[in-house]
């Protein structure tokens, strides 16, 4: 007994040594920082500046010191484990910055150093010093821009920094005469100013911006900036790249392709700069890189660009000079605009117009102005819209085009038009007629008479009510005239109000909206009350004396927008990360200085990854409390390129400046601020054609043409498209959807499209429309005769000629047009604000004769602003041969609140006879032939309607739906209608909670999902309205339609080779144990060859142990380990304490040798819930500070039985069980055959040491048919489980997981400690690798037994001998090693007191 009690002293004294040896922790928090102001000099070129501290130590401290510069210090500060400290320090502009030592003395004589840098300026001077901060020169992004040199286009941007004595205006920037610029200050800092710089050339000179010096200048004057390259550049030789070839030559730009090929997959970082055109980076798969360049332009452009690797000494330099002729680009048309009637007065008024001359699809709109200042266009690019008649053999290129313009009966004044075509561009005045009742006139604009703010909904978007009452006309809309934008209108209004004196109820986001510095509110009569400033201050006025809505108050400067300085943290919560077959959730977390941390505030992000993905999805910001963050969630598509993405930042109340990951990476840390992705098959190509061939070239009455297509995608893979063929002549279009599906190889193959031809013509055939979308959602589309927005990819962009002439044998013509001979609907009058079934109107068209196959009329209903409203006629019209006409039906639902309360103008345009020849009818022609002409909108009852939606993912959370009237019924409530997949299955639909409701928007909580869903506003007896949701996971990945028709593969497709997968382990045969075996009937049943299947709550090799319920275990901020405890009561009261803990990763070779391990050190607290927690962790090599890898661990709590699937299989969950989830990133192995190791410990410990204790372990295979192995470790008759499946998430594959427990890990086990270790072996990876283990505490029917408290044995004499022996050894040892220490502490005290005399001197 002395003995344990000598050897327990001794460990404790070893203890407290081996403490003095590691020191002691000390940190320090800075309690303020100085302010910009502390370090400009004086006059006298001096400066003062404060610094205010905490020192924070685990001991108490005897001194804090200050070296390096004169100091004061401002008090005594209070010794102890906190000391609080303020310094003064002096400093002049001899030494700009200088670093401060800081030392914390504790009071045993540990001294611990901290330097601190500051800095000391002169007032403005020429003397500063311009650099770039990780921003490339040219960003390549298209602008078009207002400045002081009028409007440019095609500039480049770049972000600069000024460091050092900055001027406080910056004026102006220019290279040697050839550019013009803008420059905007984006922040300050307290040592710099940035600024972006927008440069426009004056000319575009042949000129190498690589190599060209930049003189800037200032108020108080210039300098130059070398911008030479610094690396050797290296030209590239014919075997690394192809030569530059003409893509596609059309009407709307040239495109050309440059593709780079390697020898070796190096993964190069690829750019390129072409002077006044567009470059798209398509892919890069390791040992190709392929780029699209855009020319819209004549003219010679030089293009340069690098690619650099790791594996490269040198950066590779080309440069290529491209020239485009002017025949490459298709001449304007002629086209004169006349009226074919004066404007007819009978009601609704309106007056129609001809074009005369036009191209099929003319790309110029007409465009109306109406006297409110209101311009509104009209398009004539989607046939048979306003074709009237006809076609003349010899001039089939030309056509008359109609059109009606429907007018108010309010209305007076002058309506001006212009036409912008080759012989007509400046605009021509249209007298309105002269109203028929004098009383109708209306010359009194609409008058706003309250605002207030009745609801935030959060986003920075507030309700608000506006009541405004116009005296004849009745209120139209309030635009914005910058933008002719409507922000609201009539729609609006609310149960109860009219248009002459009603409330209006909408959203105002007063965080985003684009300042409008002219808007109006408008009548129907086109008056307006214009206002002449921002609506925000307009809403202001109203609102500030009724609203606590702080961003609304007036003079409130803490709630003013925020800047690039205002950002304290700013980063992503993954980085680096692979794309490869997959996309990615990830999350932006920042944070402002000062505390000045609004929960209300929020930021607007978008990622700007290309044209040819689909429109950006705005993310907003929210407030994480838990964390103190602000944080965005986003989607990244799977298979990009390794390239930094883009993203754009919009911040609130800041409604004009954009700001772009260059602005984050100059003013934060560049590391943070960029987003890095890769991929080993980058593929940002859509699907192209191939080939296309049309056959055969001539064909004759009732035949059948073909369309080929070969479509092909060799990464990501086709997916789905949709393609629209016209004739030329007859204007008649076929329609086809069509996917991949299962019958074809999505890499590449063909697709026929046939169309029937009953009476041949000899005509062109086109494609008019063709979109093709790829798995990965990204897409290429063209458009005859629409110029594609860059940098959105035509499909057709390797065929030459996508035109092609067909002659018939025997051409089939007729003078004789087809005649309407009666138009009716019903009803005559509706009520546009009411439910679908009241906006509902059946139209009917008897035609002479017989129509042409496959063609149908289509009717266009407009409104006053010549907005347009398509209702095609879907079905075949139905031949009377005795009668000779053949008759077309459509019933079409009218759109909510069109064309109220004056009237729907109709037209009818497509009616075409066998031959080919076509008839329309403006609204003026039905009117001459006696036929109604108008669909009469009286009434408006505002209806409950859901409009639109936020964007919300795939992950479920918040939902916001926008609409009219959301609130207003009683007894009325929200339910979800899930989606099963499966057609035979019915689908979900539960109640929701609406957490907020007003008029005018909802918000609900949803949970995850796979796809659309659907959001029902009901009632017990009917459902008043519905609207469906898609995700925005869907978004970028579209459920495939069904092809129409079935295609047949002409050519043999093309396999590609597929990895041979892994066959997943399974467990090997178990015996079958116990007494009785298995537990007996009620716990379990033995199967020959699987072992003891257990019966639920009955778990464990034999079915002895059960499963019990447990609280969830406390998250714990600083690392996801997790404390599982259990507290039985009773007689038997026992507490078993369970701790599960990631220890390290360990690389280990072919040996299983350890060759490296690194331990988990610092975590961080990414998300956290009540039963969920996600944690992160860099494993950084001690070598040299680099990253090696990241860790991100997962743990949910599963509070009863739930099913799961991970890696393929099925896997039960069973109450009180806690699941990780643990993603590894890449990892660098030193060799091929090694594998990475993840180790974890399991501990199940009693807190009550009682003598009749024992404690026991167990590892071995389930028999349960998870395949997985268990570790039960159990003290007396309760124990922790762990499963660990032995199969994972490889590189995207199901691979093979080891198990193992580790004996050359030193265990703590006693009669109350059970103790593992536990290796899971990972086999050699490139990208990532996923794992899932679990744990859950369980009562046994059995005690413990392998390691039990015998309290009656004593020590044996050798026992006694070989503990004193150890024990004398041991203490000569600790002797030794603190005589060592005392003897170096008086050595570093004696070096620091020198250092400490030097630095006085």
């Amino acid at each position: 007994m002395i003995g344990i009690v000598i050897l327990s002293l001794i460990l404790f004294l070893f203890k407290e040594l081996v403490k003095k040896l590691n020191g002691c922790d000390v940190s320090i928090k800075y309690y303020n920082e100085p302010i910009s102001d502390d370090y400009i000099a004086n006059v006298n070129g001096n400066c003062s500046q404060k610094i205010c501290f905490l020192a924070i130590s685990n001991k108490n401290i005897s001194d804090i010191s200050a070296y390096g510069i004169p100091f004061t210090l401002l008090h005594d500060p209070f010794f102890g484990p906190i000391s609080y400290v303020e310094l003064s320090v002096f400093s002049n502009t001899s030494s700009p910055s200088t670093i401060i030592t800081i030392a914390i003395t504790e009071n045993d004589g540990a001294i611990t150093h901290f330097f601190k840098t500051t800095y000391c300026l002169l007032q403005e001077t020429t003397n500063f010093q311009l650099v770039f901060k990780n921003s490339p020169f040219f960003l390549n992004e298209p602008m078009s821009i207002d400045s002081e040199f009028g409007t440019n286009s095609g500039g480049p941007k770049m972000v600069v920094q000024f460091i050092g004595n900055t001027p406080s205006v910056f004026k102006k920037f220019s290279s040697n005469s050839l550019f013009n610029s803008t420059v905007k200050l984006l922040g300050n800092k307290a040592t710099s100013r940035l600024y972006e710089v927008t440069m426009f050339p004056i000319s575009m000179p042949s000129i190498n911006f690589e190599n060209h010096n930049l003189t800037y200048k200032y108020n108080s004057g210039s300098g130059e900036l070398q911008t030479t390259s610094s690396f050797t550049p290296i030209y590239f030789t014919e075997s690394h790249y192809n030569t530059f070839f003409p893509a596609i030559n059309s009407k709307n730009n040239i495109i050309y392709q440059v593709d780079f090929q390697f020898t070796t997959d190096i993964y190069p970082y690829g750019s390129m700069v072409c002077t006044n055109c567009y470059i798209f980076l398509v892919a890069n798969n390791g040992s190709r890189v392929q780029f699209l360049i855009y020319f819209n332009k004549i003219g010679s452009y030089n293009s340069t660009g690098t690619f650099s690797n790791d594996a490269l000494h040198n950066n590779m330099y080309f440069t290529k000079t491209i020239t485009i002729k002017p025949d490459n680009f298709s001449n304007g048309t002629e086209m004169t605009l006349v009226f074919q009637d004066t404007a007819f007065g009978t009601t609704p008024m309106g007056f129609s117009a001809i074009l005369t001359g036009v191209p099929v699809l003319p790309n110029t709109p007409v465009t109306i102005y109406y006297p409110s200042g209101l311009k509104r266009q009209l398009w004539f690019n989607q046939p048979p819209f306003g074709l009237i008649d006809g076609f003349m053999v010899g001039l089939v290129n030309k056509f008359n085009v109609m059109f009606t313009i429907k007018l108010s009966k309010y209305m007076s004044g002058t309506l001006r038009y212009s036409f912008n075509s080759n012989n007509q561009k400046s605009p021509i005045e249209i007298p309105l007629p002269t109203q028929i009742d004098p009383q109708l006139i209306d010359t009194e604009s609409p008058i706003v008479t309250s605002a207030i703010v009745v609801g935030d909904i959060g986003k920075m978007k507030l309700v608000i009510q506006m009541a405004i009452t116009d005296d004849i006309s009745g209120f139209s809309a309030f635009v914005c005239l910058d933008t002719n934008e409507i922000i609201f209108d009539y729609k609006n209004l609310m149960l109860g109000g009219t248009i002459n004196n009603g409330v209006y109820s909408f959203i105002y986001d007063y965080g985003f909206t684009p300042v409008c510095k002219n808007s109006a509110f408008l009548d129907f009569a086109g008056n307006a009350q214009v206002q002449n400033q921002p609506f925000t201050d307009f809403i202001r006025s109203f609102i500030n004396a009724t609203t606590n809505i702080k961003y609304l108050m007036m003079n409130t400067p803490s709630y003013q927008a925020k800047t690039l300085s205002d950002f304290q943290e700013f980063y992503f919560a993954f980085n680096n990360i692979s794309l490869t077959n997959q996309g990615f959730y990830n999350t932006l977390y920042f944070k402002f200085k000062d505390n000045n941390n609004d929960p209300d505030y929020c930021i607007k992000f978008r990622l700007a990854i290309s044209g040819g993905y689909p429109n950006p999805i705005d993310y907003y910001s929210i407030w994480d409390n838990n964390l103190q963050m602000y944080k965005v969630e986003f989607y990244i598509p799977p298979n990009l390129s390794k390239i930094n993405i883009l993203y754009y930042i919009y911040l609130g109340l800041d409604y004009e400046t954009q700001y772009s990951t260059s602005h984050f990476q100059s003013w934060v840390s560049s590391n943070n601020a960029t987003l890095s992705v890769y991929s080993n098959i980058g593929d940002m190509m859509p699907p192209l054609v191939r080939s296309l061939l049309i056959s055969p070239s001539t064909v004759d009455s009732d035949s059948f043409l073909n369309y080929y297509l070969i479509i092909e995608d060799v990464y990501n893979g086709f997916g789905y498209g949709e393609i629209t063929i016209m004739g030329s002549v007859d204007f008649i279009q076929w329609n086809f959807t069509f996917s991949s599906g299962e019958n074809k190889n999505p890499l590449v193959d063909v697709y026929n499209f046939s169309i029937y031809i009953p009476k041949c013509i000899s005509q062109s055939y086109n494609i008019y429309h063709l979109k093709l979308v790829d798995k990965a959602g990204v897409f290429s589309e063209y458009t005859f005769g629409k110029s594609q927005p860059f940098p959105i990819i035509d499909p057709l962009v390797k065929i030459v000629v996508n035109e092609y002439k067909f002659n018939c044998s025997v051409n089939l013509y007729s003078n004789s047009l087809p005649v309407l001979k009666d138009f009716t609907f019903e009803p005559l009058s509706i009520d546009v604000g009411g439910p679908d079934s009241s906006r509902t109107v059946i139209f009917k068209m008897v035609v002479d004769g017989a129509a042409k196959a496959g063609s149908k009329p289509t009717i266009y209903l407009g409104d006053t602003y010549i907005n347009y409203v398509t209702v095609p006629v879907l079905s075949d019209g139905v031949f009377d041969p005795i009668a000779n006409i053949t008759t077309f039906t459509v019933s079409t639902i009218i759109p909510y609140g069109f064309g109220y309360p004056e009237g729907i103008l109709l037209n009818v345009f497509g009616i075409q006879t066998t031959y080919s020849t076509f008839q329309g009818y403006s609204s003026l022609d039905l009117r001459d032939a006696n036929f109604t002409y108008t669909l009469l909108t009286p009434t408006f009852s505002s209806y409950p309607k859901m409009t639109s939606y936020l964007p919300i993912s795939a992950n479920g959370g918040e939902l916001t739906i926008f609409g009219r009237e959301l609130s207003t019924i009683a007894n009325s409530f929200y339910r979800i209608i899930y989606s099963v997949n499966s057609s035979n299955s019915t689908p979900v639909a539960s109640n929701i909670n609406v957490k907020y409701i007003s008029n005018v928007a909802i918000k609900l909580n949803v949970s995850s999902t796979t796809g659309p869903f659907t959001i029902e506003y009901t009632t017990s007896s009917k459902t008043i309205d519905t609207i469906t949701i898609y995700p925005y996971h869907d978004y970028w990945n579209p459920n495939p339609v069904t092809p129409t028709p079935t295609e047949t593969p002409t050519v043999p497709p093309t396999i590609a080779p597929t990895e041979t997968p892994t066959v997943p382990p399974t467990n090997p045969p178990q015996k079958c144990g116990g007494n009785p075996q298995c537990g007996g009937e009620s716990k379990g049943n033995c199967v020959n060859g699987v072992g003891c299947v257990c019966i639920s709550p009955w778990i464990g090799s034999e079915c002895q142990s059960r499963i019990i319920t447990i609280p969830p275990p406390v998250i714990d901020p600083t690392n996801p380990n997790q404390n599982l405890t259990l507290n039985s009561t009773g007689t038997n009261e026992f507490t078993l304490v369970s701790l599960v803990s990631l220890v390290s990763l360990r690389e280990l070779n072919f040996k299983n040798e350890l060759v490296r391990s690194f331990r988990f050190d610092k975590w961080k607290l990414i998300s956290n819930t009540t039963t969920d927690s996600n944690y992160i962790t860099d494993v950084i090599d001690p070598k040299n500070n680099n990253t090696i890898c990241s860790v991100n661990v997962s743990t949910t709590w599963y509070q009863t039985k739930t099913d799961i699937e991970f890696a393929g299989q099925k896997l039960t969950m069973n109450p009180s069980t806690l699941k990780y989830n643990i993603n590894i990133t890449s990892f660098p192995f030193t060799y091929g055959l090694n594998t990475l190791q993840l180790v974890m410990s399991a501990t199940a410990q009693s807190t009550s040491q009682q003598d009749d204790q024992c404690s026991s372990n167990e590892f071995g295979d389930t028999t349960s048919n998870d395949n997985s192995n268990y570790l039960q470790l159990s003290v007396n008759q309760h124990s922790l489980y762990g499963r660990f499946i032995k199969r994972g998430i490889v590189d995207n594959n199901i691979k093979s997981i080891g198990n193992e427990i580790l004996k050359d890990l030193s265990s703590e086990n006693s009669y109350y400690i059970s103790q593992s270790y536990i290796g899971i072996n990972i086999p050699f990876y490139k990208e990532s690798v996923q794992l899932d283990p679990d744990f859950s505490v369980l009562l046994d029917q059995r005690s413990a037994s392998s390691i039990c408290n015998n309290k009656g044995n004593k020590l044996s004499k050798g026992a006694i001998i070989g503990i004193s022996i150890g024990c004398a050894a041991f203490t000569i040892i600790v002797v030794t090693l603190v005589a060592i220490l005392l003897k170096n502490k008086y050595f570093f005290k004696s070096v620091q007191l020198k250092v400490i005399k030097m630095v006085a001197k």
